[in-house]
């Protein structure tokens, strides 16, 4: 086994940033609730797994370390454990295996809009692309495939897919050693967009490709598809079952798949369900540059999975409560913990990029509790693992390693942020009425919200980051940043200039979701829909829109006036 120093160590699939997340945050919007997952925001830092064994043949290997610590905003004592992702493979020894990579790249009409802003405003219409300064979300895509064919080699395979209503074979799967791959990356810089989003089509198209050769040896050959979307699905087969079904289908094949999400408008929700999957993982980009750097960072990470079904046991008097760090944890109950798929991650100074799955216990554990681990590794060899650990009732706060005091801070901050957005969203008074999308998966930017009674609760986690940034000697300033970002922003009172009157019909507008014109007829002592629209236009201009159905909608800025004038 080579030393730890020159190791690589190993992270889960799924999300490989919290990028959206912050993105949207820095923009002034809401981000959705699936845009900040653990297992995106741990690889971000780098832990101590806690590995101390040097005796293993096999490819990977868990280790173990806990912690009792009280939490800083409940005062209540928790118990932690980490699980350690550690390797046997040399970073001098690893090669990625050959690739039969399918590039699919999303050509919708949303594609062409600005990479900073949503593709539909509050009114449901497209929003203009008019600042050349501005990168659209095309533009990123195309230079970003560009740049992606920089890290092929002469025997790898090459293939790309074109999708928006349709879907299309744009470069047949071929040999990279004989295309003319500089006419390639023209030509996918020439490309455009426009139409609807049959993201399903774009996957059975790639899939097909990939079919001639899904019965390679998995431990000599790649079957990948790299997935270049804003996850906005609106024809074909949109469901979100469906398309996750078509992906896992394929996984089982040995066809494994990157999603590369583009623009603050991605869909997280399905971005989260998809990179669940055996071999799959997720990456969020803001640019072409930022895409390019981690390619040639970690290309060959993002495309070779090492281990999969990795399955961990407690068996002792104790179950799991919660798990943090794998996108596979709602798979995971009472005293089980299941992760679908391991990928390499560097490692410095001893510590792994992304290198733990945190655990937290349901109470107190008896003294000893072993552990059993088994999971497939690449080659299809089934490796196990048995280990007791000893829980001595150490009182708070008890770190055994750096690495699970820094997954217990980070966790414990996901999970601030996580009940801040479900409560903000979930609050009646502050939800828009959104428009009818052509597909479930089209999302309308909500303005960032935080209402005073979270302020104190963001600075007490503020504190106790920089306290916990401290005691390890780590850097935890972005998030200390973003905090300091949600503290300092304040919902302002809406202004408005609207009469008593207008203001009464705003208020029947919100309270009656009006089925019929009829409805506001009758509300508002008025007799034609003629009369209704004159006087919206006159009184009421930008505090309602209309529906495909051309039925009147109320704003969230209407919704916002009411609820603080009530």
């Amino acid at each position: 086994m080579a030393d730890a120093s020159e190791s690589l160590g190993m992270a889960t699939g799924g999300a490989k940033d919290v990028d959206n997340f912050r993105d949207n945050i820095a923009e002034g919007y809401l981000p959705g609730e699936d845009a900040l997952t653990t297992e995106g925001l741990f690889y971000d830092y780098y832990f101590d797994t806690g590995d101390d064994r040097t005796d293993r043949a096999s490819l990977f290997y868990p280790s173990y370390s806990t912690a009792v610590t009280t939490h800083p905003l409940t005062g209540q004592t928790e118990h932690y454990l980490t699980v350690g992702l550690n390797s046997t493979i040399g970073v001098d020894a690893f090669e990625r295996r050959q690739l039969n990579l399918v590039a699919v790249l999303d050509v919708s009409g949303s594609m062409n809009s600005q990479f900073d802003q949503y593709y539909y405003d509050e009114t449901g219409h497209q929003r203009s692309v008019d600042s050349p300064s501005t990168e659209t979300k095309m533009a990123a895509a195309t230079a970003s495939l560009a740049a992606l064919t920089t890290h092929l080699e002469a025997d790898d395979r090459f293939g790309v897919v074109l999708y928006n209503s349709q879907a299309h074979v744009a470069k047949p799967l071929t040999l990279v050693g004989e295309t003319e791959i500089d006419a390639i990356r023209g030509h996918i810089r020439d490309v455009t967009a426009g139409g609807g989003t049959n993201m399903s089509a774009g996957l059975e198209t790639a899939i097909d490709l990939l079919g001639d050769y899904d019965s390679a040896d998995p431990t000599q050959v790649e079957n990948r598809i790299v997935f270049l979307t804003d996850m906005m699905p609106n024809t074909g087969a949109t469901g979100q079952n469906t398309i996750t079904e078509t992906v896992t289908e394929a996984a089982a094949r040995g066809i494994h798949t990157t999603f590369v999400g583009m623009g603050l408008d991605e869909n997280p929700e399905l971005a989260a369900s998809l990179s669940n999957v055996r071999g799959a993982n997720h990456h969020f980009v803001h640019s072409a540059t930022e895409f390019k750097q981690r390619l040639d960072d970690e290309f060959e990470y993002m495309v070779t999975p090492l281990v999969f079904d990795l399955q961990l046991e407690l068996d002792g008097d104790v179950d799991i409560d919660a798990i943090y760090g794998t996108p596979n944890a709602d798979r995971s109950t009472g005293n089980i913990l299941s992760v679908a798929t391991l990928f390499p991650s560097p490692t410095t100074d001893g510590e792994t990029r992304g290198g733990v799955i945190l655990v937290r216990l349901a109470g107190p554990p008896a003294d000893q509790i072993d552990l059993v681990a088994s999971w497939e590794e690449i080659d299809g060899t089934i490796e196990s693992d048995r280990v007791q650990i000893t829980l001595d009732g150490t009182s708070p706060e008890y770190f055994e390693t750096t690495g699970i005091r820094k997954a217990v801070c980070l966790a414990r901050y996901a999970s601030t942020l996580h009940e801040w957005l479900t409560a903000v969203r979930g609050d009646d008074d502050w939800t828009p009425m959104h428009d009818q999308r052509d597909g479930q998966w089209e999302r309308d930017s909500d303005p960032l919200r935080v209402p005073d009674q979270y302020q104190a609760t963001f600075r007490t986690m503020q504190a106790y980051l920089a306290d916990t940034a401290a005691a390890i000697d780590d850097e935890l300033a972005q998030e200390v940043s973003l905090l300091d970002t949600l503290t300092q922003h304040h919902d302002a009172e809406p202004g408005h200039t609207l009469s008593d009157q207008a203001l009464n019909r705003l208020s029947d507008l919100v309270e009656l979701a009006p089925a019929t014109n009829s409805d506001l007829a009758d509300a508002w002592d008025v007799e034609t829909g003629a009369e209704i629209h004159a006087y919206l236009e006159s009184e009421l201009d930008g505090y309602y829109r209309r529906d495909d159905n051309r039925m009147l909608r109320p704003t969230a800025e209407a919704r916002q006036l009411v609820a603080t004038r009530s």
